[in-house]
């Protein structure tokens, strides 16, 4: 896979109104940055208030906890749009389940956005769908 390749797909489902991000291979900060643009530009997360199921079981980051600050700068743009909504990160490998860990609690206080990592699908997507 070339650097430029992409390891990533975002699905809408309308059904359970929720976007489907799934990431494999190496995750860098470009292109978990790209996928998150390709969210927030739709208009289903934007406008309609739909969560995500993030599945980086087939993933691993390559990118330590250093870039955090770039990243929440990069999420601290769309503060009002991701306020009340919640990613469920289903997440298998040490280092990626590490680092997502570290941002679950400054993200929920700064930005009221809710992330919780899972280690099973249906797990995720219980805590998603339950009102």
């Amino acid at each position: 896979m070339t650097e430029d390749s992409i390891n990533y797909r975002v699905i809408v489902d309308y059904n359970s109104r929720l976007i489907h991000y799934t990431h494999w291979g190496k995750a860098t900060r470009k292109s978990i940055g790209e996928a998150w643009k390709q969210i927030i530009d739709m208009p289903e997360f934007a406008d309609d208030a739909y969560n995500i199921f993030t599945d980086y079981s087939k993933c691993s980051f390559d990118f330590d906890w250093s870039s955090q600050a770039f990243i929440q700068a990069f999420l601290n743009e769309y503060k009002t749009m991701l306020q009340s909504k919640k990613q469920a990160i289903v997440i298998e490998d040490p280092k990626s389940t590490a680092i997502s860990m570290l941002f679950q609690e400054p993200l929920k206080h700064k930005f009221d956005f809710q992330i919780k990592l899972f280690s099973t699908h249906e797990a995720a997507m219980h805590w998603l769908l339950k009102k």
